[in-house]
């Protein structure tokens, strides 16, 4: 008997259009199911139609931050969202601010590669033994 699984629904948020264009192209080429918003207030507004696997948030957005969003994130709702941030800033508050709202994941962006931004969200997901 063949198990189907589920495509993981991803949700990018990030303001820089060459960076969202990046994420999606590599996880699009991967299989995911994907939502691409470029500002916080868009995020919200698909969180409150959609549940998501995961949240690729970058901290920088033209209108909210990222813990300002993750503050508005209801994850009452959405407990099994894996929130990963994606960040060029190297803040020890930031990272321990990120952990008390639970996220699952800071990167730097400078580390980057398509490889590595498909391994997070592998793990983020659950399908790492793909």
């Amino acid at each position: 008997m063949t198990h189907q699984k589920k495509t993981a629904h991803i949700l990018i948020v990030e303001d820089s259009y060459g960076i969202q264009r990046m994420y999606s192209t590599v996880l699009g080429k991967a299989g995911y199911n994907l939502s691409l918003a470029s500002s916080g207030t868009e995020a919200i507004e698909l969180t409150k139609k959609h549940d998501f696997d995961a949240i690729l948030l970058d901290i920088v957005l033209l209108d909210m931050d990222g813990m300002e969003f993750l503050k508005a994130f209801d994850t009452k709702k959405h407990p099994q969202t894996q929130v990963v941030i994606m960040s060029n800033m190297e803040d020890q508050k930031q990272f321990d601010e990120a952990a008390r709202l639970g996220v699952h994941r800071y990167v730097l962006k400078k580390s980057l590669t398509p490889t590595f931004l498909l391994g997070i969200v592998k793990g983020a997901v659950g399908d790492a033994d793909e």
